[in-house]
């Protein structure tokens, strides 16, 4: 057993992440004095120094190979950054492998960390409206209802991403056997409207400070579409056809 700990906060996605993580890099300051560090600041710096490595790529997932310098360098990263625990964040992560989850955890215990993972889950009946709109970012072209079927049946990659992503008893199991089942944290994220602070009161519970304290932010931080908005993003992709290939360069701006 080491003196310092690593909470790896694997997602899922659409669980509140993003305002939690805007509120956690807001409140920097507050996690230090608590004993908590990040060693990385914000989603960039995610997506540049941990996903990319590991095989990342936007709208795609863990589709490429694994940078051989992954974990001597995430093992440096963690080990220079001060704090009693250390905090990682990044709802991808709920999509890796048993043999990309075990390297996260080499690099952790070559830096002296024991590992801890927290999963934010939600009720489906939110989760399925929330992802179909955040596939609809990244091309889909299927309807809702078409959509539904094809998740209820496993039919097609968009239903496969979805169980990748939400199946909370698979994300933990995957995690679990690569790491420490008994240090796989799952909190049922609360309704924002019937519980605002839930998710950050929860959070700061398991990682260890005070969610109250955290930085609340002042607006929606990645809102969802309403219906007319996702159907009218929809039929943008149907008549896009194959144009607009490449996702970050030429889509999504």
């Amino acid at each position: 057993m080491t003196n310092r700990r690593l909470c790896v906060h694997i997602g899922a996605s659409k669980t509140g992440t993003s305002a939690l993580q805007r509120a956690l890099r807001d409140s920097a300051g507050v996690l230090r004095r608590a004993g908590v560090g990040l060693p990385f600041a914000d989603r960039h710096a995610h997506v540049r120094r941990l996903l990319r490595p590991a095989g990342w790529a936007a709208g795609s997932g863990f589709v490429r190979p694994v940078n051989p310098g992954l974990v001597p360098t995430l093992a440096d990263i963690l080990r220079s950054t001060p704090g009693d625990r250390l905090l990682v964040t990044n709802e991808d992560l709920c999509e890796m492998d048993p043999s990309r989850i075990a390297l996260v955890g080499q690099a952790a215990a070559d830096a002296g960390l024991d590992v801890e993972v927290v999963l934010t889950a939600r009720d489906w009946g939110k989760q399925l409206p929330s992802e179909w709109q955040q596939f609809l970012k990244h091309r889909l072209t299927l309807d809702f209802p078409t959509f539904l079927e094809r998740v209820r049946h496993r039919q097609g990659a968009a239903a496969e991403h979805y169980w990748i992503r939400q199946d909370y008893a698979g994300i933990s199991a995957r995690w679990g056997a690569a790491l420490d089942p008994g240090k796989v944290h799952v909190i049922a994220v609360p309704s924002m409207s019937q519980d605002p602070d839930g998710v950050f009161r929860m959070f700061g519970e398991v990682v260890g400070f005070d969610g109250q304290a955290l930085r609340r932010p002042q607006q929606a931080v990645n809102p969802s579409f309403g219906y007319v908005e996702a159907e009218v993003l929809r039929r943008l992709n149907l008549t896009l056809g194959d144009r607009l290939l490449d996702y970050e360069r030429e889509y999504s701006p």
